[in-house]
């Protein structure tokens, strides 16, 4: 199951156009032993967190503008916990986040990734399973495509999705993070 991955400012553009409806939304870069992280804030939670490749703010603030979105560049008391909750994730002392979550997708996706969720840390599942875990056995692509548009990385566990032969499939951070994940959370069962 090859998932398409799209280039990183297009998927933020995607999001922020969901978001619309708000007036500003606030940014934080993270620093993880994976790389620098990109989170955006709504009033009501985090609305995207993904790997951000050397992007700049200024392509950022671009593409809010394009919206009639302000980004503010400003520490939260959410992004203060979410950066403290991903150290604990990454250094194996957290296993579940806390942080409130406002996703905007379709139906089909905001069950998916839901499903998502349910995955116990340290385990994986194929997206054959995940597809019989939601009753829709025939809907395995639309599935890993819902799976590839999830806008929040590590705390909505796509990674823990691999293909049906053990091949670990795709991964918007890349295929080496999600690997690096992978080993993280099995090296904590293991211990």
């Amino acid at each position: 199951m090859k998932q398409t991955q799209e280039e990183p400012g297009l998927v933020l553009a995607k999001t922020l156009f969901a978001f619309k409806r708000e007036q500003e939304l606030t940014y934080e870069f993270i620093s993880t032993p994976l790389g620098q992280m990109l989170a955006l804030f709504s009033r009501q939670g985090l609305c995207w967190l993904q790997f951000w490749q050397g992007e700049g703010v200024a392509k950022i603030q671009a593409l809010a503008s394009s919206f009639a979105i302000s980004l503010l560049p400003q520490a939260t008391t959410e992004g203060i916990r979410l950066t403290r909750e991903l150290e604990q994730y990454f250094a194996r002392k957290r296993e579940e986040f806390t942080i409130a979550l406002d996703l905007v997708g379709t139906p089909w996706q905001l069950k998916v990734w839901a499903s998502l969720q349910a995955i116990p840390y340290g385990q994986t599942i194929s997206y054959l399973q995940q597809a019989q875990d939601l009753q829709q056995r025939q809907a395995v692509r639309a599935i890993a495509q819902a799976n590839s548009k999830n806008p929040i990385a590590i705390l909505i566990p796509c990674h823990r999705v691999i293909r049906n032969n053990g091949e670990l499939g795709g991964y918007y951070g890349g295929v080496e993070r999600k690997k690096w994940l992978l080993a993280l959370e099995q090296r904590e069962r293991q211990e």
